[in-house]
């Protein structure tokens, strides 16, 4: 629940940013300077955002801010020639609105388990395949029929798609179509908030919000610009956030991985800390005997046990079964205790690994409950020593608790090596 409080603030206080900072401008410059400034600033963010998403490979943010633009542009379009009888604004406008919450919800969420290349061209097929059907359908083939024929066929597919189905709602230039599908993807997509959100999905459920909301503007130019201004602004944080993420946290357990570490030591290099090094015992004979979906469960839970501790450290995935765990400006002999202790419980602690194969849980009882202990070698880092001198002395301490039986915790003092009882 916090994390989920955490990102809707995130997004929020980026909306209410961009909107302080656009009406800031709007008392500062000439009403055709403004609009001028919004919307270079909307087609400067969103085309930031789709290289970022191409660079760091997402494909589903990239479809929403494309669905996102394309939707803005008709808009736009819509808002200058509204008063005129055309084929944009009897039939491309009304279409756009009633496609747009159902591409939102389709197109970001195909399965992206395949390729990124793949997923991506199977969305643009969908899309190419959208427009061309809309264009063939709806002005191609009508191109062809006598003027007052075009007129009348745009009048009434206009009134079709603007109809309210006989109910007592009207909304200025949105169907009551739209509103429906609208309502009811969005209702979906806060339900599974509850299962699975983060920084980009938090973007997502904002922009598709202030872009659906900006319809009902059309008399207001200004206020849907800094809606889809505060959109697009949404997006490209978030895709910052995750790209720090995908370099930062390790994907497997979720903490910070290997290259946060270095620049973490690299950081107090004239500082002095504490370094313990910790390493899952016989983790290949885990493997070996369960599979990689129980190894990879298994270091998912001594992760989070290792992060949840109040050892007064940071944690980090060094690599494969091993953990790095930091104490700034700390001395070693005020962290022994607490690096014993954390490493005493989670030894003593029953896991419980579960197969997602049913018919394995069945046939393999024992995937229930096993026991995982660890390895520590610990060692201080001086001012003076270089960050690579420490990692070698805590891996000499680590081996020196392997090599003596594991399941114990080996710490550099002096260059000498103790245990601890």
């Amino acid at each position: 629940m916090k994390y989920r409080l955490s990102y809707f603030l995130y997004c929020i206080s980026c909306v209410i940013a961009i909107a302080g900072i656009a009406l800031f401008f709007d008392e500062k410059t000439n009403p055709q300077t403004y609009q001028i400034i919004l919307k270079t600033a909307i087609f400067t963010v969103s085309g930031i955002s789709l290289f970022l998403c191409l660079w760091i490979k997402q494909d589903k943010p990239f479809f929403l801010l494309f669905v996102t633009l394309l939707s803005f542009v008709i808009l736009d379009y819509f808002i200058t020639h509204k008063t005129d009888e055309n084929y944009y604004t009897l039939v491309a406008y009304p279409l756009m609105c009633i496609l747009y919450p159902l591409n939102m919800y389709v197109l970001t969420h195909i399965k992206g388990h395949e390729l990124f290349f793949k997923s991506f061209v199977k969305k643009v097929a969908i899309l190419f395949f959208e427009i061309f059907f809309i264009y063939i359908a709806t002005y191609l083939i009508p191109s062809f029929w006598s003027e007052q024929t075009i007129f009348s066929f745009q009048t009434a597919l206009s009134s079709l798609l603007n109809s309210s189905f006989g109910l007592p709602l009207t909304f200025a230039n949105v169907p009551t179509l739209s509103i429906f599908i609208f309502c009811i993807c969005f209702s979906i997509l806060l339900y599974k908030t509850f299962a699975y959100i983060d920084y980009l999905w938090c973007a997502f459920l904002m922009t598709f919000f202030l872009t659906f909301i900006a319809f009902f503007y059309t008399d207001s130019p200004n206020i849907i610009n800094i809606l889809f201004l505060a959109s697009f602004g949404c997006i490209l944080l978030s895709l910052l956030q995750t790209s720090h993420k995908l370099a930062f946290l390790d994907e497997l357990t979720n903490i910070p991985g290997r290259r946060a570490l270095m620049a973490a030591l690299h950081q107090y290099e004239n500082d002095a800390y504490t370094l313990a090094m910790i390493d899952i015992d016989f983790f290949k004979r885990l493997n070996d005997s369960y599979g990689h979906e129980v190894g990879d469960q298994a270091l998912r839970t001594i992760s989070a046990r290792l992060n949840n501790y109040p050892h007064g450290g940071q944690i980090y995935r060094y690599g494969g079964e091993e953990f790095m765990l930091l104490f700034a400006h700390q001395r070693i002999e005020n962290v022994l205790d607490n690096i014993e202790d954390m490493r005493k419980r989670i030894s003593t602690t029953d896991f419980f690994l579960r197969s997602d194969k049913q018919t394995e849980a069945s046939t393999r009882p024992h995937l229930a409950s096993i026991n995982i202990t660890l390895s520590v070698g610990v060692c201080q880092k001086a001012s003076q020593d270089k960050t690579d001198d420490a990692i070698k002395m805590a891996d000499t301490a680590l081996y020196k608790a392997k090599q003596t039986g594991r399941n114990k915790t080996v710490y550099n003092k002096e260059g000498k090596f103790y245990e601890l009882f």
